[in-house]
């Protein structure tokens, strides 16, 4: 049998060396790669690093980001757009009666009444009051009086703009407008003097109005107030209140 040269062994076993030396490494070059790949954190997405999908947080204010004003359509916070005060189904403001949500309460008794009754409930109407002899009230500054001649008592015509007329009847024998065909009634306390409310509304023409039977009593005779507001247009109604609800005496 030839003998292998010992060089020819040599060789062969450094070139199997060398084979599992570069199998080795080129294992352990692959597992980190991939290790690697695997620990990248996921930049896809928007540029603003948000996450894929979730939505932007809209602020309070309802805009996004600091400063954003309202989204289209979210309309003023006040809800005042410069249009008429909305008149409730009964015709009135907090039912005509009691003052709007944040206005001091006045510390009188009875229903509420005085000239912040029309400054507070019409707002948007400026306002003068009238004196007569017993008591006083409101109506909107461009109301002018009427001349008219009284019959055993004192009375008294302002009209103005979208014919609305305010009359009254101080005296033994004023009357009411109480007993009208679909007239509706409810007392009412002007600090300690008593009454009644009436509103009649129709067709043409609507009114309210107040009749107080007893003002002041002299020997046993009492004087009474009646005092009216004539109004064609039912938006009016609210303005009928306000002058009503603005009686005060003394």
């Amino acid at each position: 049998m030839p003998r292998t040269s010992p060089l020819i062994v040599l060789l062969c076993a450094l070139a199997l060396i060398a084979s599992a030396c570069g199998s080795d490494g080129t294992t352990d070059l692959a597992v980190a790669d991939d290790s690697d790949a695997q620990s990248q954190p996921d930049t896809e997405g928007d540029a603003s690093g948000d996450s894929a999908g979730e939505p932007i947080p809209v602020e309070p204010d309802g805009g996004i980001g600091d400063g954003a004003e309202p989204l289209p359509g979210a309309g003023d916070s006040n809800g005042d757009d410069g249009g008429p005060i909305p008149v409730e189904p009964d015709g009135g403001i907090g039912d005509g009666a009691e003052p709007l949500p944040g206005a001091e309460t006045p510390e009188d008794t009875g229903t509420w009444h005085g000239a912040e009754v029309a400054e507070t409930n019409c707002p948007r109407t400026e306002w003068k009051r009238v004196e007569a002899s017993a008591f006083s009230f409101s109506v909107p500054v461009d109301f002018t009086e009427a001349d008219v001649q009284p019959i055993d008592s004192e009375v008294g015509v302002w009209a103005g703009g979208n014919n609305i007329e305010v009359s009254y009847d101080y005296g033994w024998y004023s009357g009411s407008i109480n007993s009208t065909p679909g007239a509706e009634n409810e007392p009412i306390d002007y600090s300690g003097i008593t009454g009644e409310l009436t509103i009649v509304r129709a067709d043409g023409e609507s009114m309210i109005g107040v009749l107080f039977p007893e003002v002041v009593v002299v020997d046993g005779q009492a004087d009474r107030l009646g005092l009216t507001v004539r109004f064609a247009d039912v938006n009016d109604e609210i303005v009928g209140r306000c002058i009503v609800g603005s009686i005060t005496f003394g």
